[in-house]
């Protein structure tokens, strides 16, 4: 691998996609802005769930639709289907209660959701973060040996092994655009599940 290129690499490393917002954490690599709990107002126009947030796991329709509700492979069409039944199949007096419980537990789920792949993205940042710092020790280290009459055999193993370096964090940073969409995919969801929602209240 060309020294030069490796330097020009690890520069890139050190600023690379994690250039977010200037309030967002070093580990934050994404355009989106970090925002770890999407709150109850952004998504919700029904009742208040504030007092009642776990209360959604002690009644079972609810919290079996809830568990049905946050399965990837339920589609929006269907989702909207299955509030639709449950909705028409409560009582009058306690159907605005029991959909703001559903709601509840929707809400808490995809933060949850949200939570981990949030984790997930700042761990890999850290990781990458790590490699660039590898690789720029690993350059000054093929520098020093460069100036040694029987470095050449020391040098030549470190460059192979920032070569590897280079290949996994390349493949790591090719993933991060597709990581970067998906908590914003489980906001969207949880969006489109509110209203869904919500346009059955009384």
């Amino acid at each position: 691998m060309n020294v030069v290129r490796l330097f020009n690499w690890t520069v890139l490393a050190c600023g690379l996609a994690w250039t977010a917002a200037a309030e967002s954490p070093v580990d934050w690599p994404c355009q989106q802005a970090l925002v770890p709990t999407v709150s109850a107002t952004v998504v919700w126009a029904g009742p208040p769930v504030d007092g009642v947030e776990n209360d959604w796991q002690q009644v079972a329709p609810v919290a079996e639709l809830v568990d049905r509700l946050g399965r990837d492979r339920v589609t929006m069409e269907q989702a909207e289907r299955d509030i639709e039944q449950f909705a028409g199949g409560l009582p009058k007096a306690e159907k605005d209660r029991l959909l703001t419980l559903l709601f509840a537990g929707v809400l808490e789920t995809a933060n949850t959701r949200r939570a981990e792949l949030i984790a997930g993205i700042r761990k890999l940042t850290r990781q990458q973060q790590d490699l660039a710092r590898q690789i720029d020790n690993g350059l000054t280290e093929i520098q020093r040996l460069s100036q040694e009459a029987d470095g050449e055999a020391k040098a030549a193993a470190l460059r192979e092994k920032l070569n590897w370096g280079q290949r996994v964090f390349d493949q790591r940073e090719k993933s991060l655009p597709h990581l970067c969409e998906r908590p914003v995919l489980v906001e969207e969801r949880l969006g489109e599940l509110a209203r869904a929602i919500a346009a059955r209240l009384d």
